[in-house]
């Protein structure tokens, strides 16, 4: 199985990830994104908050935001 991998690209993610992540959060509060990108990407769900603020965010959203945009940084398990 091992030799029918394509390494290391079957098994670690782009480093976009962190940005799809941290942005999915973003989008289940109603963020008002400014790219199109983020609203399409997430329009299964997505509505948009108008009154949205860091404040209506839970602590576990917020440390999770935090931790993607840290791990996105620095480039953290991805390629």
């Amino acid at each position: 199985y091992a030799c029918q991998l394509d390494w290391p690209t079957n098994d670690v993610p782009e480093c976009s990830i962190w940005d799809d992540l941290r942005n999915g959060i973003y989008a289940y509060y109603g963020y008002p994104f400014k790219k199109a990108e983020w609203r399409t990407k997430f329009a299964s769900f997505y509505k948009e908050n108008p009154a949205f603020s860091e404040a209506s965010l839970s602590p576990a959203a917020a440390r999770n935001i935090a931790l993607f945009k840290k791990m996105g940084e620095e480039r953290t398990g991805c390629m």
